[in-house]
């Protein structure tokens, strides 16, 4: 402002709302929910930092332990329930979530330093801690559960975001000496497949499941990347879907795609045989045996990736 002070901001289309919480001289905003709640800190005229939220401008001061300091906001879920690290009197990293008024600490067991890195606007938290044997684990939480993320093996993992759904995505370092980026499925670590790279981390995942970080070539070269999961594939067939003839067997033919992936294979099924396979995968092609009557034909494409769809033909055999 015109007395040199530093103040946060929100901006709704073209209004801009100062943050001003009380004795404040300074505020910094850190994170904003979809009802937003913003969380932020706030210097005082003697240089005490502390951390506040504000709801359509109204002030909340988040109370820490006796003795802690240097504490900073991470993040505020939908619930406005704010994620964040503090410093103990005993000069330790902790990780907290701060709901209403309630403040508890989030501190794996035997962990000697713990680092929150983000939460979920469901209130999933993800954060790595230092272990008792001073190895720098992964973990979550959710509702006060806290979750070490393997392997157990590796010489470090750490987390690089938690996306909206609470998937957390991360890097490891392998017991082979591989530095690894993927994701976790419950406690197990599963890896981004690269070819010919010496390393890679992963930073970012949005809600539609696309992850970014870096990854390093064998010439040590650094890039970036972007992942894209592989949606379900389609199977389209040439001509109409309901067919009438007097022949004993048909002829179709038709397409397959992947918006990400490859075609594997595709099979296909009439009635309640058995699975047959097709000739050609993106450009497929069956000549199916037909029973007299009513003949359901179900042509599935699947993926690299494991997925499939399916399209169906009706043929009634005169």
């Amino acid at each position: 402002d015109l007395d040199g002070k530093t103040f946060a901001a929100t901006w709704q289309g073209d209004v801009v709302t100062t943050l001003t919480p009380p004795n404040a001289t300074s505020s910094q905003a850190r994170a904003v929910n979809a009802s937003g709640v913003v969380a932020g800190t706030k210097s005082d005229a003697i240089g005490n930092t502390s951390l506040f939220t504000s709801t359509n401008g109204t002030y909340t001061e988040i109370a820490l332990p006796a003795g802690s300091f240097d504490a900073t906001i991470v993040g505020i879920d939908d619930a406005s329930r704010v994620a964040g690290i503090y410093t103990d009197s005993n000069f330790t990293s902790r990780g907290f979530i701060w709901e209403g008024t309630t403040f508890t600490s989030i501190d794996p067991d035997g962990s000697s330093n713990t680092v929150v890195t983000a939460i979920s606007p469901g209130g999933v938290i993800a954060g790595t801690f230092t272990d008792s044997s001073f190895v720098d684990r992964a973990f979550r939480w959710e509702n006060g559960t806290i979750t070490v993320l393997g392997p157990a093996s590796a010489f470090f993992t750490s987390v690089g975001s938690i996306d909206p759904a609470g998937r957390i995505i991360g890097s490891i370092s392998a017991e082979s000496g591989d530095d690894l980026a993927g994701s976790w499925t419950g406690s197990s670590f599963v890896p981004f497949t690269f070819v010919n790279t010496s390393g890679a981390y992963a930073s970012a995942r949005n809600a539609t499941g696309q992850t970014t970080g870096t990854y390093f070539d064998l010439n040590g070269d650094t890039y970036i990347f972007l992942i894209t999961p592989d949606k379900n594939p389609y199977v389209t067939v040439t001509g109409k879907t309901l067919i009438k003839t007097g022949k004993s067997s048909y002829k179709l033919r038709g397409t397959a795609q992947s918006t990400t992936g490859k075609i594997t294979s595709v099979t296909y099924r009439v009635n309640n045989g058995p699975t047959k396979k097709a000739s050609g995968t993106t450009a497929w092609r069956i000549t199916a045996n037909l029973e007299k009557g009513t003949n359901l034909i179900a042509i599935t494409a699947i993926s690299t990736t494991g997925k499939s769809s399916a399209a169906k033909v009706t043929i009634e055999r005169k």
